[in-house]
């Protein structure tokens, strides 16, 4: 049961810290450490409760770490772990060329590597230790933003700005418009699709030959990547920087064009930064002021035509 609902793997709680202080004063023994553990669990005490977690991340690395614990008991031990929680991942596969009852998702493998331990992530380490054929229990959900699909109509360009596997929803974008015959103009077509894509470094360029062959036919216009750890040693370069590099791009397809921007990633991270950056685009291209530009951005996504699929 522990390994089928509990995050085992999950960060010792301010909670069980106290209580550990608890068990410590009955013992009577180590008055010190009973007062450490005591402080710690004091939400005054981020910095240190940080540093502490730091060294013994999960309930089982205090436990191994101070012996001087002689007895936790079974119900506060099993109180102590997390439920798991459900883990969403984004449909990487249109039901077009797929089928209804099929989809793919992309998951990145978490190891974390803390003191010389390994800390594998609770949903993609399971996944990754899966073999084929395998079942497991998952469900379909709508998008948290219905609004967040590719549009029906070939004329409305689209850009699509993520990073790492915040890929996913938009190579089922791309198979959707291939099997609707969405092409570029020198193909034929008259649609217009961007992919601004955030990765690592080259080794992190995942589904590069599927992306290239959705250049190839026209189904993709463009790809900007951006190498924030380049292996070639050049510079340093995130999403939104190369946004800024095409920042008159961006501007008149914001102004003349119907088109939507979809952006796929860490709400707090790049999600928040690219929201930043077309503020920045819209003051020094635009020519508005820092007020406008936030009233700017903000009626886009009101309007739809800004759309997020985000996490964290």
């Amino acid at each position: 049961a522990l390994t089928d609902y509990a995050d085992l793997q999950g960060p010792t709680s301010r909670t069980v810290l106290w209580a550990i202080s608890d068990i410590l004063k009955k013992q009577g023994t180590h008055p010190e450490l009973e007062e450490q553990f005591r402080s710690l669990s004091n939400p005054g005490s981020k910095k240190e409760y940080t540093e502490f977690i730091k060294k013994h991340r999960t309930i089982l690395d205090v436990l191994e770490s101070y012996p001087e614990i002689k007895q936790f008991p079974l119900a506060e031990f099993l109180c102590g772990f997390q439920v798991i929680a459900p883990r969403r991942y984004s449909i990487s596969s249109s039901p077009k060329v797929v089928g209804k009852s099929f989809a793919t998702i992309s998951v990145g493998i978490v190891n974390d590597v803390e003191n010389g331990k390994s800390y594998s992530g609770v949903s993609s380490g399971y996944l990754a230790s899966l073999g084929t054929n395998q079942n497991i229990v998952a469900a379909v959900r709508r998008c948290k933003d219905e609004a967040f699909q590719t549009p029906s109509d070939p004329s409305i360009p689209i850009v699509m700005i993520c990073a790492g596997t915040g890929i996913s929803p938009f190579l089922g974008f791309l198979q959707d418009r291939q099997a609707s015959q969405f092409k570029t103009k020198e193909k034929g077509g008259i649609s217009s699709t961007v992919l601004y894509f955030g990765c690592r470094n080259e080794d992190d360029f995942i589904y590069h030959e599927e992306l290239d062959e959705f250049l190839r036919d026209g189904t993709l216009n463009e790809i900007k990547v951006a190498f924030s750890r380049p292996k070639t040693g050049g510079k340093k370069n995130y999403v939104q920087n190369v946004l800024l590099e095409n920042a008159v791009e961006i501007w008149k397809f914001l102004k003349n064009t119907p088109g939507k921007i979809f952006v796929c990633g860490s709400a707090s991270g790049m999600a928040r930064d690219v929201t930043k950056t077309i503020e920045t685009i819209s003051i020094q291209i635009g020519g508005i002021n820092e007020i406008k530009a936030t009233e700017f951005v903000n009626k886009l996504q009101e309007d739809e035509r800004i759309i997020m699929d985000v996490w964290g």
